[in-house]
């Protein structure tokens, strides 16, 4: 197995933020473990699936498809442990 650095994007996600819900779309890059990068991409997306304080800020009554794309994954050395966790937000509306 190898390690994998997988930059994602989500698009279309209806969060709740001060009490108003808007259409955001985010960047993110995970670290993750996996035999090719098809997998890389498939664990990558399962753990942003899985985040409890993305799914928590996802306002479910809105009408919206959220999305996640693969923007790229590359290999990187087995001792680039850093878990990255963050997001990077930005309004839909702005494009």
């Amino acid at each position: 197995m190898s390690r994998y650095a997988v930059l994602l994007e989500g698009r279309n996600f209806p969060l709740r933020f001060e009490s108003e819900t808007k259409l955001y779309g985010f960047y993110t890059t995970r670290s993750v473990t996996a035999d090719s990068e098809a997998q890389a991409e498939l664990v990558a997306v399962a753990e942003i699936r899985e985040d409890e304080n993305l799914i928590s800020s996802i306002d479910q009554a809105f009408e919206a498809e959220p999305k996640i794309y693969m923007e790229s994954v590359r290999k990187i050395s087995w001792w680039s442990r850093s878990k990255k966790t963050g997001y990077t937000f930005y309004p839909m509306d702005s494009e």
